[in-house]
């Protein structure tokens, strides 16, 4: 009876609901933003793309750095910020870029605070993404599937839909391979990749492909979750495509 009553007990406790608050956002989280904001300059709707690393001091402080395009156009720049969290995981980040206006989003933290959605909240703004947590740094190595989703300028200088999926393989040592598969405004091509990358310390980097059809493609790499996952944003004029890199193995198997 006493094993059962222990048995219960404990089954109680688990059932019950985690509590957040804000020591749960403590370190270093890569990120993605896409969709449709208000140009700041202009004031008229324009696609955007963004990754970028945002760090946490698990007291309610925040500070990053991102890479942003704004219908094509390149802007880096770092921020400072606050966030605040409720106990269910729900909670709201108020930014304050070096460029561009302050910035406030809602997200739901998931997995401890090691995962959140988020989708900003500024008039004018339909953008969502998500951040999740970096762990501590590894070289990039073995096969990794991306997917990438945006608009780019085609060879007649229109701005046109971009769709691609592709498998990379990297050395490990600064050296990329792989093929793709890219839909061009329902237009498919199928393509070999070779290319270079870099990374710094703190798991952001960069990287350049040169595939077998079309112009050499820049790109700024934000590593989270122990080199499994990588968040990019293409980095060319005319461009505004953003992506993921997921490894196609077990973290087991990387050690």
């Amino acid at each position: 009876m006493k094993v059962l009553a222990a048995i219960a007990l404990a089954a109680v406790a688990y059932a019950q609901p985690l509590q957040y608050d804000v020591t749960f956002l403590n370190g270093s989280y890569a990120y993605r933003i896409s969709g449709i904001a208000i140009d700041p300059i202009y004031g008229s709707s324009t696609a955007i793309a963004e990754a970028g690393r945002l760090t946490a001091d698990g007291a309610g402080n925040v500070n990053g750095a991102d890479t942003v395009i704004v219908a094509g156009s390149l802007v880096r720049r770092t921020f400072v910020g606050t966030y605040s969290i409720n106990p269910d995981g729900t909670g709201a980040f108020v930014l304050n870029p070096s460029w561009g206006p302050q910035i406030h989003a809602d997200f739901v933290a998931g997995e401890h605070g090691k995962l959140l959605t988020l989708v900003i909240t500024d008039s004018g703004n339909t953008l969502s993404g998500a951040m999740e947590v970096q762990q501590p740094a590894t070289p990039l190595t073995g096969g990794y599937n991306y997917n990438l989703a945006g608009t780019a300028m085609d060879f007649y200088g229109n701005v046109t839909p971009i769709r691609e999926i592709g498998h990379l393989v990297s050395d490990g040592a600064g050296n990329l391979t792989g093929t793709s598969t890219v839909s061009i405004n329902g237009s498919i091509v199928r393509r070999t990749l070779t290319g270079t990358y870099t990374m710094n310390p703190d798991g952001t980097g960069s990287a350049t492909l040169y595939p077998s059809w079309g112009p050499p493609i820049d790109v700024d790499l934000f590593v989270s979750a122990n080199g499994v996952k990588v968040e990019f944003v293409v980095t060319d004029s005319g461009s505004t495509l953003s992506g993921s890199m997921v490894t196609d193995t077990l973290p087991s198997e990387r050690m």
